[in-house]
């Protein structure tokens, strides 16, 4: 898993709003499950990023809390999935069970 995502995840990346634990959570379950994270996990810093790159919205609301990361730029989860694509069996752990879509408890 390292191998393989460690590198669009590297030091110094991290953002807020795009690029986050639900941002590597998508891309992890992706890599090892063929599963996106469910949708509803991430409407919201969808919205708050879009209203920040648009207004800076984020930015007035946190009174300049938030500042985006420049090293997160160009940074985008669907590239991401577009270049793991291949999800990886997981020995052992599953057999013949189909995974299920991944809910909150």
């Amino acid at each position: 898993l390292m191998r393989k995502l460690g590198p669009y995840f590297r030091a110094n990346t991290y953002d807020l709003l795009r690029k986050n634990c639900n941002s590597f959570t998508d891309c992890a379950l992706y890599y090892l499950l063929g599963q996106r994270l469910d949708k509803k996990y991430r409407c919201v810093e969808q919205i708050a990023h879009t209203a920040d790159r648009h207004a800076c919205l984020i930015q007035a609301l946190s009174g300049g809390g938030y500042q985006p990361n420049r090293n997160a730029d160009g940074f985008s989860v669907e590239q991401v999935i577009r270049e793991v694509r291949t999800p990886q069996p997981v020995h052992g752990m599953l057999g013949n069970h189909t995974p299920r879509p991944i809910m909150a408890f």
